[in-house]
């Protein structure tokens, strides 16, 4: 265990290893929630997505639902919105909240995201989400070891 604990790779593929045993609200698959959210999606005035649109997402949420300025100040404590538009990011979200497209490639290795990919296929399909690239990256780096 020392080796596991030792290699961020090794550690983060036990914990996704683990997942199903203990899903955590972060990590259970989206289309579960909200009385299986792929029968009712259609149903709702807004589903956004965390992709490379997000901040002009939001800026639609705020016009659409704004009713004031609670919403767009929320929007701005919490991802600090009005400044990420005016640097032009309206349709291009690049992590800075999570940072997460930095870390993806020390945490993951191939097995951990074909096991991700494996519980949260169903998102894939029934929501109609793309793929992130950094997967396919990951999984191309293996195959290329593995021809070599």
């Amino acid at each position: 265990t020392m080796q596991i604990r030792e290699d961020p790779k090794q550690l983060f593929a036990a914990y996704v290893d683990g997942f199903p045993l203990k899903w955590n609200m972060h990590f259970f698959p989206q289309s579960m929630y909200c009385d299986l959210l792929f029968r009712h999606a259609n149903n709702y005035d807004f589903v956004g997505h965390m992709d490379q649109g997000f901040y002009g997402q939001l800026q639609n949420m705020t016009s659409k639902f704004g009713g004031g300025k609670k919403l767009s100040e929320a929007f701005d404590k919490v991802f600090d919105l009005s400044s990420q538009l005016s640097v032009g990011r309206g349709n291009g979200n690049v992590g800075t909240e999570t940072q997460a497209l930095k870390h993806v490639k020390n945490y993951f290795t191939a097995a951990s995201v074909r096991r991700a990919l494996e519980y949260f296929a169903v998102d894939y399909i029934r929501l109609g989400l793309e793929i992130p690239g950094w997967v396919d990256d990951i999984l191309e780096e293996e195959s290329e070891v593995f021809a070599n």
